[in-house]
């Protein structure tokens, strides 16, 4: 590298990067001509887990923005980075429990302070809304956010699915995800349903 030099000589610095990389995690080392300074440089940390942390924030990022692993691929391919040897799967399965316990800390600190900005009363004035994975009626999937008039936060939230991978529900009872069964304009309806019902429980 002719733009890094070793601050003890006046000679650029070599640069050697290692073969174990995985998708964007990478190790180089850079090492001096004359001196024996040598540094690792990497990005393949791993937090408690067999997959690096870069790899679980970047498959993050893309469920963030509504893209899966065919769109992960592609963008691999375009910046001619190797691919992942990691699947799609185990990612999110990891990043499932981290994002549903930040979710419901979250949701329940901002349903006290709606609490508190409302004097202690439990009648708080909320906003209900309801998104569709689709623009038209045919869509099979439904997010209903409750949020607090006060404070502009979400304080509650039900996810609507009418499909599910699984073929047969007795033998995948625990991962079945299809929790509804109507018209897709009446899921925004029953979402709101579900959530004040389960509000009663705080406030009776």
């Amino acid at each position: 590298m002719n733009d890094v030099w070793c601050k003890k000589y006046d000679s650029g610095v070599d640069t050697k990067v290692l073969k174990n990389n995985s998708g964007l995690a990478t190790s180089f080392i850079l090492k001096c001509c004359i001196c024996p300074y040598r540094v690792k440089i990497s990005s393949d940390y791993h937090e408690r887990t067999q997959i690096a942390t870069v790899n679980i924030r970047y498959v993050y990022i893309m469920r963030s923005i509504g893209r899966g692993a065919e769109a992960r691929r592609i963008f691999w391919a375009l910046m001619n980075l190797p691919q992942p040897s990691t699947r799609f799967v185990p990612c999110n399965k990891r990043l499932i429990n981290a994002v549903k316990l930040v979710s419901e800390e979250t949701m329940q600190n901002a349903a006290q302070e709606a609490d508190w900005e409302n004097g202690s009363n439990k009648n708080i004035a909320v906003a209900v809304d309801g998104t569709r994975q689709k623009r038209s009626y045919s869509s099979l999937n439904d997010v209903v956010t409750v949020i607090s008039i006060d404070t502009g936060k979400v304080i509650d939230v039900e996810i609507l699915s009418k499909y599910c991978m699984c073929s047969n529900k007795g033998s995948h009872k625990k991962d079945f995800k299809c929790n509804f069964e109507g018209s897709s304009g009446s899921m925004e309806v029953e979402g709101a349903s579900r959530i004040f019902q389960r509000s009663f429980i705080y406030i009776t």
